[in-house]
């Protein structure tokens, strides 16, 4: 349940908000992949009516997204206030979900940049946008509600529609994390590669989205999968260790999903970007797991081990990613 938190954590939060909103929303436009095309999004928007959006776009995006960008120019937001306003509103819904949810908010922000949201985050605006409203659905889905998740889903679905997933969530709150639960999920996991995969690949050849398709089984992408089902396993082993309570389960559920969607990913490119909107969870779960351990000596080390992990994959692996670096201002 929610909790009340250390004053000083908000100071941290606010301090990385702004740091994080800084560097993003003052970068070079020759920082982040798509910086550049987002930019021409924006002016090929300012001169289109709101009819024209709603019926015949020249910018093939989802119409939330361009509603935004239109809504800017209408108060006549430069190029470079487009930028920090969006880099302000990501920011500020992965902040804000860290601050009300972390039990480690250090932990979580460590997490955040070793599993790439950082970085992607200064080229995947559309995606880490509507990721950003997805994350702080999760007080809602604890309490079982519906309503209001559904209606934050489709806003976030206008924005990117890969969002409308999420609303497999709505449905796992429902769900018993048993002995049974595992051993369907391990099945389910079995004919999805031995069915599931094959029939999907042949829908996906009928659409536009063809371009996509390749067979990647080897590089990082293993890695990651191997990194996600550690922490997942680290996680249930301590979650039922320490008689967790069953919030967890929901976060556990977050995991899997996004073991399924990465192992997914080598045989079928284009699922991959489906993984965000599940593994960003890992920024609480792993952190409130640890600090629950109740031996002072386990909970520094495994504190110590998981945040070492993650400096190291942003260091070597995620720092290089998205044409971030080198940054420039």
């Amino acid at each position: 349940r929610l909790r009340r938190i250390n004053p000083n954590n908000l100071t941290f939060c606010i301090a990385i908000f702004v740091i994080f909103s800084v560097l993003q929303g003052f970068r070079a436009y020759s920082v982040g992949s798509d910086t550049l095309n987002y930019i021409k999004i924006y002016n090929c928007v300012k001169v289109e009516s709101i009819k024209d959006i709603i019926t015949k776009s020249q910018v093939n995006l989802e119409i939330g997204f361009q509603l935004l960008l239109k809504a800017f120019s209408l108060v006549h937001i430069s190029d470079r206030g487009f930028l920090l306003i969006i880099s302000i509103l990501i920011n500020f819904g992965f902040t804000y979900f860290i601050y009300k949810n972390s039990k480690s908010p250090l932990l979580s922000i460590i997490i955040f940049m070793g599993t790439e949201y950082f970085n992607l985050s200064f080229t995947a605006l559309r995606q880490m946008l509507a990721v950003s409203i997805i994350v702080n659905t999760y007080p809602f889905l604890i309490k079982k509600e519906k309503i209001r998740p559904l209606c934050m889903i489709l806003l976030a679905a206008t924005i990117h529609r890969t969002a409308i997933l999420f609303t497999l969530s709505i449905l796992l709150q429902y769900v018993k994390m048993r002995k049974k639960t595992y051993i369907v999920g391990v099945i389910a996991f079995i004919l999805l590669h031995i069915v599931g995969i094959p029939v999907l690949n042949q829908i996906i050849k009928l659409t536009p989205y063809r371009v996509y398709l390749k067979s990647n089984i080897v590089g990082s992408g293993i890695n990651q999968l191997i990194v996600i089902m550690i922490y997942t396993a680290f996680g249930v082993y301590f979650k039922y260790k320490n008689n967790a309570n069953d919030d967890y389960n929901l976060l556990i559920f977050f995991m899997i999903i996004a073991i399924f969607i990465q192992s997914i990913t080598y045989r079928i490119y284009l699922i991959g970007r489906l993984i965000w909107y599940f593994y960003i969870f890992n920024t609480i779960f792993l952190p409130n797991i640890i600090m629950d351990i109740k031996d002072k000596k386990v909970r520094n080390i495994s504190y110590l081990v998981i945040a070492a992990l993650n400096i190291i994959q942003y260091i070597f692996f995620s720092m290089d990613m998205y044409n971030v670096v080198p940054y420039k201002f």
